[in-house]
């Protein structure tokens, strides 16, 4: 088995209002969470004007799904 850790750098700019109307971005991350063998983790980064760190590497797919979800398309 092997373990992996994954950094999401998610575009949350006011661009993907129209680029990614549907969400396919957040679909494609959080399918991938659902990949993760239990001992994987993840981490969340929102980028716009500029980056943040909104979920720190952790194995809490809920919580990274939460994180996900919460991204917007206002940046």
């Amino acid at each position: 088995m092997v373990y992996v850790d994954v950094m999401f750098a998610m575009n949350s700019s006011s661009n993907m209002s129209w680029n990614d109307s549907y969400g396919y971005r957040k679909n494609a991350a959080k399918n991938f969470v659902a990949s993760l063998l239990t001992g994987g983790r993840a981490e969340v980064v929102d980028i716009d004007s500029y980056s943040r760190l909104i979920r720190t590497l952790t194995s809490d797919f809920d919580a990274l799904n939460s994180s996900i979800n919460s991204l917007g398309d206002s940046g």
